[in-house]
């Protein structure tokens, strides 16, 4: 008898840290510190954790593509991702993933001060410009939005920069312009806005039509006048969809209890964010989770054909 105990003890203390039991962290990419995915992920995880036995831990990645990535490696099960990096990530054979909703709309947003001579996209040409983090959905972004207006790598001097970062050597002028792609209102632009002027550059015309013709997942989109202190026009950008996703290796009633949470909890997430949340199924492109279908089946919320 003893030596079954001998064999089963680290059987058993294995099994207390992993599935078997309520203590293993699920890991939640998110992205860096300053952007609404990283108060997101934290707000979300608290109500979760509230209510339920499911413990997490927010991992700061650099963003879409890196959480695709991590989730393909399973070092993250739960990750927030735009939908243009999960097109392009599914195109290369990752999808080991499925989604539970959509979250909102992330804009575009092009900083830059408002004493500058930067007056338009055109006019980046040749200055340092802060294009976000490798591996995130803002460099992509910034890279097709500059082609759009002609601008390669070698025509201006680009700086792979978290948003808290990008802002500060903004401020200090170490930087020209800063790519954020973000929900609104973005509390790293609008902390920027309340310390100095600040401007932003439009996209439109035959750009913003070259860009939302070649691309599924871009459409054009406005941010309001008086999102930030200080904006006093209407904004011309892009905008594209945010995706709540899951590693396909999560089991189907920690989705359920995701999914679950994360309607139940709308409003309060909602009051925490400084940003329109927009909870559905639009705009997804790959498939649901079967946990996260069992709970749209049980609130009676209709899944698009083909999802």
């Amino acid at each position: 008898m003893k030596k079954i105990i001998a064999l089963l003890l680290p059987l058993l203390i294995l099994c207390s840290l992993t599935a078997c039991g309520s203590s293993k962290k699920i890991r939640f990419g998110t992205a860096g510190i300053g952007g609404n995915y990283y108060l997101f992920g934290q707000t979300l995880t608290e109500y979760v954790s509230q209510d339920t036995d499911l413990v997490f831990e927010v991992k700061e990645t650099a963003g879409s593509a890196a959480n695709l990535r991590l989730l393909q490696e399973n070092y993250i099960s739960v990750a927030i991702a735009q939908t243009d990096m999960i097109d392009e990530a599914v195109k290369s054979g990752n999808s080991d993933f499925s989604a539970l909703s959509a979250l909102y709309t992330e804009y575009c947003q092009i900083v830059v001060r408002d004493d500058s001579e930067i007056k338009t996209v055109s006019d980046l040409r040749g200055k340092t410009v802060s294009v976000g983090e490798e591996e995130s959905g803002t460099a992509q972004n910034a890279s097709q939005i500059l082609s759009a207006y002609g601008i390669s790598d070698n025509l201006l001097k680009t700086r792979n920069m978290n948003y808290t970062k990008a802002a500060e050597a903004l401020k200090n002028g170490e930087i020209e312009a800063m790519f954020v792609t973000a929900g609104i209102q973005t509390s790293v632009i609008e902390s920027l806005a309340k310390e100095l002027p600040i401007r932003f550059l439009q996209v439109e015309g035959n750009a913003l039509s070259i860009l939302t013709d070649s691309y599924d997942f871009y459409d054009a989109a406005v941010i309001p006048a008086g999102t930030y202190t200080g904006q006093d026009a209407d904004v011309a950008t892009i905008g594209v969809k945010s995706i709540l996703l899951v590693g396909n290796k999560i089991s189907e009633n920690a989705a359920y209890t995701l999914t679950k949470e994360l309607y139940e909890h709308a409003s309060d997430l909602q009051y925490a964010m400084p940003l329109s949340l927009e909870l559905s199924l639009d705009g997804i492109t790959v498939p649901l989770h079967p946990g996260a279908e069992r709970y749209y089946e049980e609130a009676g919320i209709e899944i698009p054909s083909g999802m």
